[in-house]
Formats: structure tokens, C-alpha cells, sequence
């Protein structure tokens, strides 16, 4: 059974909008009718929080100190690497183009996910591990009410944060493909897709066909040109597969932009 980071940490976001929907309610409503300022102000005040009364322009800043000072007196219990943070907020984005997640909800895991990267809460890559339900609990509302306190809300765009970063939706278009056309759902966890029984090996015979089909002299002289920063191309694993099946070329010319679709 693999562990599942992303699934553990959106139940504790779950249990904390439950528990806080009465606190949170009040003061989405406050922000509608008095402005950020005002809720700011009063969540400074719910956690004892001093501020000067007369700006407001430091004090998102203060609750984030808030929140840090927080996380760094557990920092005995620093066991768990940030990028598991990563691993999280990206498969819930892959969740939502999968249609997995809703987008409200899922805005609202992806940006609580994110806070602690963008706001840098937390130190040496580390923080405490998602199984102290009484830290993450804690943490998470703060990270709610300091995402509550921007003037457009939660801060991160589901949309756009990876908009550059081609790899998920490559992945989820490969999830896509081996579901609607060769009838093998892949399992995604932590942004990592987990194989179950001779799933592999399905897949494995599918690629093993398709380069049956070509010159594998050539389709390896092609990969090798290729930029080894593109990431939708699995270097050492394809050319290992070309080579163990080089017995099976077929020698007839192929056009090279043909070989794109093999990535498809």
C-alpha cells in the first residue's frame, strides 16, 4: 500500500473547513461588508497578535511572522522534506484536470498547499510530518485565515501556476490516453504514477509494437539530438526499450517529424 501524502493532507483541510465554518463564514462576510483590513485586524486580535492601529500595510506580514514563529518552535519535530508540499499541491492539480478534485475545492487545497513555499514558513527544508494532526490542524487554519487576509483571497491560480511546466499535463494526458484507448487506468499519487500488476508490462508491450513499426537506428539517432530538458521524453528508458528490441527494426525510412507522435 502506498502512502498517500495528498489524500492524507486534503482529510486535514476537510476536518479544519468543518470545524472552522462558522469562524471562517464570519469573517468572509466581514471582509464583504468592512474590507481585508478590517479581518485582519480582527484575526490579529483572535491570536493576541499587537499591531499598530492606525495602518494595516504591515499586517499580513505580522500573521505570516505569526504563523513562522509557530511552525519554528516544532522544529524538533522537523521530519518531513517541504517538497512533499510540491509533491501535494501538483497532484491536486493533476486532480483537477482529471476531473478528480472540484475547482473550488481544489483552488482552496492547491493554495494552502503552496503557502508555506511562497511565504517561506518553514526552515532547511523541513517541517514537521503530516502525522501530528494537532500541528497540521493548527497550521492549516492559520495558512486559511493568512490566504483570507489578501485582498483577491487565496493567492495561488490552480490555472497558472503551471502553465509553463508542461510535465503535468503531459501526464495527465497520458493518463488520459491509456484509459480512453488501451483501457488501463494508471494510479497517480503524490504527483507519481504507481504501476499495480503487470500494468507494466502492458505498457511495456504497447511501446515495444509501435517500435516495431519504424527504424529504431533512426529513432534512436533522433532521440539523442533531442533536448535533454525535454521532459516528455524519458531519455534512458525509451532508448533502453529501442535498444532490446533493435532485432525487430523495420529499415524503412521514416520521416522524422513522424516520431513526434510517439510522445502522443
Amino acid at each position: 500500500m502506498h502512502k498517500n501524502n495528498t489524500k492524507h493532507f486534503i482529510s486535514l483541510v476537510d476536518e479544519v473547513l468543518n470545524s472552522e465554518s462558522n469562524y471562517f463564514k464570519a469573517l468572509e462576510n466581514a471582509k464583504k461588508t468592512k474590507g481585508y483590513p478590517c479581518i485582519q485586524k480582527t484575526i490579529l486580535d483572535d491570536y493576541n497578535v499587537p499591531y499598530h492601529v492606525n495602518t494595516h500595510n504591515d499586517n499580513k506580514k505580522l500573521f505570516s511572522e505569526h504563523i513562522k514563529e509557530f511552525v519554528i518552535s516544532h522544529e524538533d519535530f522537523f521530519t518531513m522534506d517541504t517538497k512533499i508540499l510540491f509533491d501535494i499541491a501538483k497532484q491536486i492539480h493533476i486532480d483537477h484536470l482529471l476531473n478528480i478534485e472540484k475547482s473550488e475545492k481544489a483552488h482552496i487545497y492547491y493554495s494552502l498547499a503552496e503557502t508555506l513555499r511562497h511565504y517561506g514558513i518553514f526552515r532547511n527544508d523541513k517541517i514537521v510530518s503530516l502525522t501530528n494532526k494537532t500541528f497540521w490542524l493548527e497550521l492549516i487554519k492559520k495558512l486559511y485565515l493568512l490566504n483570507l487576509t489578501n485582498s483577491n483571497g487565496f493567492y495561488s491560480n490552480l490555472d497558472d501556476d503551471f502553465r509553463l511546466d508542461k510535465s503535468v499535463q503531459n501526464l495527465v494526458n497520458s493518463i488520459k490516453y491509456f484509459k480512453d484507448n488501451k483501457n488501463i487506468k494508471l494510479d497517480c499519487i503524490d504527483s507519481k504514477i504507481i504501476f499495480h500488476k503487470k500494468q507494466e508490462d502492458k505498457i511495456l508491450s504497447i511501446i515495444e509494437n509501435k517500435l516495431k513499426q519504424i527504424d529504431i537506428f533512426e529513432f534512436i539517432n533522433f532521440i539523442l539530438i533531442q533536448n535533454r530538458n525535454n521532459r516528455a521524453i524519458p531519455f534512458n528508458y525509451i532508448v533502453n526499450i529501442a535498444l532490446k528490441n533493435i532485432q525487430y527494426s523495420n529499415f524503412k525510412k521514416n520521416n522524422k517529424k513522424n516520431f513526434y507522435k510517439y510522445f502522443k
